[in-house]
């Protein structure tokens, strides 16, 4: 009989996507932001740095592109480019200047779908 097993996976032919599990029609997306501190900042049991953590990169990366393309919609999505949506947030802090367990008080205060922003701070108080 013929083996069927297939190959191992290297780790760089994973595509790994990460969002939200319940969709909304919502524009604040802050579902990455309730995630990402955890992925982010993730501890073992014993309080040491978990092996399953991931950078903000890749955090960051698997809630964008590699979220279009788990969708199959990286021509249209996914990364900030000519011909592309252009879907976005701004937020209130930088990311990467604080520590990972400051991510969570970042805050929303712009939203952008198609270029056109449709959430502001300064427009909703």
């Amino acid at each position: 009989m013929e083996d069927l097993a297939l190959p191992a996976a290297r780790p760089t032919d994973l595509e790994v996507a990460a969002g939200p599990a319940v969709l909304t029609d919502d524009p604040r997306p802050d579902a990455g932001q309730r995630h990402t501190p955890e992925a982010v900042a993730r501890r073992a049991v014993d309080g040491r740095p978990s092996t399953h953590r991931v950078s903000l990169e890749e955090a960051i990366e698997g809630y964008t592109r590699r979220a279009a393309y788990a969708s199959r919609a990286e021509d249209t999505r996914g990364t900030l480019e000519p011909g592309k949506y252009a879907d976005f947030v701004v937020l209130s802090h930088d990311l990467f200047e604080i520590p990972p367990g400051r991510i969570r008080d970042a805050r929303v205060v712009r939203t952008f779908v198609g270029g056109r922003c449709v959430f502001s701070v300064e427009r909703a108080s």
